[in-house]
């Protein structure tokens, strides 16, 4: 498997369970991506969206009440 450089690379991790967003983003820096921001849910995810360009989108589709993770990802 080729390598590749992460450093200089945004990651939005979309993900209701705290553990597991906690895991991903563990797993994302020590992969060495640049900056990784985690949200819990659809609503905040558009809104870090609106002020940020992510080169990287790790959504799941069930993100509890309110928006799935396809809905997020039509809107964005």
């Amino acid at each position: 498997m080729a390598n590749i450089d992460y450093s200089g690379r945004s990651v939005l991790i979309i993900e209701q369970t705290e553990s597991f967003r906690a895991l991903l983003k563990k797993m994302l820096t020590d992969m060495g991506a640049g900056e990784v921001v985690a949200t819990s849910s659809g609503k905040e995810a558009v809104e870090n969206c609106a002020n940020h360009d992510y080169h990287i989108i790790v959504c799941d589709y069930d993100l509890g009440p309110g928006k799935t993770g396809l809905h997020v990802l039509e809107e964005l």
